[in-house]
């Protein structure tokens, strides 16, 4: 354990990052040092950096599913129209988007880019996307974003991308929509009904069908 923290701080990590990895996954670190340093030297080639979080992140990704694994998730984001050079952008900046199980991923891009119509290049820019809980945020919020655009609420003093939309926080969220008077507690009252609905079923009725 101790030789693999070395080759991080060898490298430039800091401690609390390293400290980090170890309270997030402490298997990473036993791993023989020789698979551990493999690991490293690779992400380094992919050129993250080590002063960020998402330096021990993509570590941890890497070391917790064979190559194999890594290249059919990749296999579905190209299907999607990322080219290699996006995702590796789209990796360095949220390592998370490869930890998703291939069906989430799947799910996701048809959903935003199928079903809502967003750009597959918006979603490589905001990989994060990917991470986040279809039931409980991803559909209630494009459901209410769908709604401000055909109730005319989306005008130029209002508008705000999608990307922040579904990665703002709860309350940012709830505080934005508040911004579209007199609408806005139909609005309100529209995602809170979205939001109940997924909290209590864990099911949310679509007026599309999601493919499988």
């Amino acid at each position: 354990m101790i030789p693999n923290m070395q080759i991080l701080h060898d490298v430039g990590v800091p401690g609390s990052k390293i400290f980090h990895l170890l309270n997030y996954q402490p298997r990473n670190f036993l791993a023989t040092t020789e698979q551990f340093k493999k690991v490293v030297e690779e992400i380094m080639e992919m050129g993250f950096d080590p002063l960020k979080t998402a330096f021990v992140l993509g570590i941890h990704t890497l070391m917790s599913m064979s190559k194999s694994t890594r290249e059919k998730k990749m296999e579905i984001y190209e299907k999607w129209g990322w080219s290699k050079a996006q995702i590796l952008v789209a990796f360095r900046s949220s390592p998370v988007c490869l930890m998703m199980s291939e069906e989430k991923i799947d799910k996701v891009m048809e959903f935003l880019v199928s079903k809502m119509g967003f750009e597959t290049s918006l979603i490589a820019k905001n990989s994060v996307l990917v991470s986040l809980s279809m039931e409980k945020r991803i559909i209630p919020r494009c459901l209410v974003y769908q709604y401000c655009l055909d109730n005319g609420l989306m005008n130029d003093k209002n508008y705000c991308g999608i990307s922040w939309w579904l990665k703002g926080t709860e309350n940012a969220f709830i505080e934005r929509l508040k911004r579209y008077e007199p609408e806005a507690s139909n609005a309100l009252k529209f995602y809170q009904e979205k939001l109940d609905h997924a909290n209590n079923n864990g099911h949310m009725s679509l007026p599309f069908q999601i493919e499988s």
